[in-house]
């Protein structure tokens, strides 16, 4: 599929990222060259699985939360949020048409805009595209959002914008495939919907902006969990487990 989707943009070095694929596949050095796969999620996990890899070589090891300054007390923030790559993969169609249906919040974007993506021409007057942004700015901007959306239509891996997000305690709504839905639990710390599905989005956002007492429940608890599952300390002891099993093995 590389060399015939071309997907390196350059026939010739797609050919040669899909020999050296066949090549690992078929010899096997992919596999047998290896003590343990890490992931980052159940999900992978069972796409590993799937794959034909041990369940008894995969080890479960979460991104780490970013340092962040801890937000003193919790504010209910007056913004929908979009962070990230601002792509058709990414869901940004949907986070619009989110905003097309709800004229009277206010909803901005915060990323660089893909090249292969056009910002539509009727794009609804509520929503703000306020460019990259980094650091301080960009810790405010997640502080003074009160819900943060993360609309992907991919997998993803381990999402930072979504950890980055329950650390600040902003309430979360994204889709339920891949990462995502090992993260965030449904009506506890954020909400799910469906995939490429603009219009569920939207009612979802809506329902959430008006109750600020769930806003406010949804972002304390996905702040515990972070603390509790990505925290630095939580995951050199998740890594420290891994390779203290595999001396035991060898």
């Amino acid at each position: 599929w590389c060399a015939y989707k071309n997907c390196e943009s350059s026939r010739l070095k797609s050919i040669g990222y899909a020999i050296r694929g066949w090549y690992a596949r078929t010899s096997r050095n992919i596999l047998d060259g290896v003590d343990v796969f890490i992931v980052q999620s159940d999900f992978q996990k069972k796409k590993f699985i799937a794959q034909g890899i041990e369940a008894e070589r995969i080890s479960i090891v979460p991104g780490i939360a970013p340092v962040v300054e801890a937000p003193n007390g919790w504010s209910a923030g007056e913004y929908v949020s979009f962070v990230g790559r601002v792509s058709f993969e990414k869901g940004i169609d949907e986070f619009i048409e989110a905003a097309r249906m709800n004229p009277k919040l206010p909803f901005k974007v915060a990323g660089n805009v893909d090249a292969a993506y056009h910002i539509p021409e009727d794009l609804p007057k509520n929503v703000e595209f306020v460019g990259f942004l980094k650091g301080k700015d960009l810790d405010d901007f997640y502080l003074k959002s009160r819900i943060i959306v993360v609309p992907s239509k991919w997998y993803e891996g381990f999402p930072n914008v979504i950890v980055k997000g329950m650390l600040l305690g902003r309430p979360i709504v994204t889709t339920d495939i891949g990462a995502m839905q090992s993260i965030i639990r449904n009506g506890e710390n954020g909400v799910l919907v469906p995939p490429a599905d603009g219009r569920t989005l939207g009612e979802a956002i809506q329902k959430l902006y008006v109750d600020v007492d769930m806003c406010k429940r949804f972002g304390i608890q996905a702040m515990n969990d972070t603390g509790e599952s990505y925290s630095r300390e939580k995951i050199y002891s998740i890594m420290d487990d891994v390779y203290k099993n595999l001396i035991k093995k060898s």
